[in-house]
């Protein structure tokens, strides 16, 4: 059964933005939302901390969209803030978990995209920090694991010869569960 939600995740160049088109190409319209890091918004300058408000909002909405079952594709979601906020912002995460736990998550599928080679992930200069790419992968597959939503599938985007798999290969290993 394909599900009607869609989480994609993982570090930057893993070819989530493909992932998502092929998607949209193979089952047609979803709402697709790009989560990108926290914006410092005046809305919650004289907050304690403006990020973590920024974020909490975010993701209320997100499981929110989730818990009605919208057909929605997230190109990232609440994964990132596991991994980016204890690494960059420092800041507890729990929030994340237990709305994810107290969320209806059973139509929605976690993707997780990765490389066993990084020799062909190039920086385009968007990443909070390159070089912590692989560091940014391990906890990403951490958390991926440590997640509560069943349906997940993980994908290696490396062809083993130092590029990317064919996007069809990777939309068919998304699909094919």
């Amino acid at each position: 059964m394909i599900p009607k939600q869609f989480i994609i995740e993982g570090v930057d160049r893993m070819g989530k933005s493909t992932l998502i088109q092929g998607l949209l190409d193979t089952l047609g319209y979803h709402l697709t939302i790009h989560y990108a890091k926290p914006q410092k918004l005046r809305a919650y300058a004289d907050l304690p901390d403006p990020a973590f408000r920024y974020q909490w909002e975010l993701y209320n909405q997100m499981f929110g969209l989730i818990d009605q079952q919208a057909k929605v594709i997230f190109d990232r979601g609440h994964l990132g803030e596991l991994v980016y906020a204890p690494m960059y912002r420092k800041y507890d995460v729990g929030y994340v978990r237990d709305m994810e736990a107290a969320s209806d998550t059973s139509n929605t599928r976690l993707v997780l995209l990765t490389t066993s080679d990084w020799s062909f992930i190039q920086d385009d200069g968007n990443s909070i920090d390159f070089n912590r790419k692989e560091e940014e992968q391990a906890a990403f597959i951490k958390v991926f694991e440590q997640s509560a939503i069943k349906d997940k599938v993980l994908v290696d985007v490396s062809s083993g010869k130092g590029g990317y798999k064919p996007a069809a290969e990777v939309l068919a290993a998304v699909l094919k569960k």
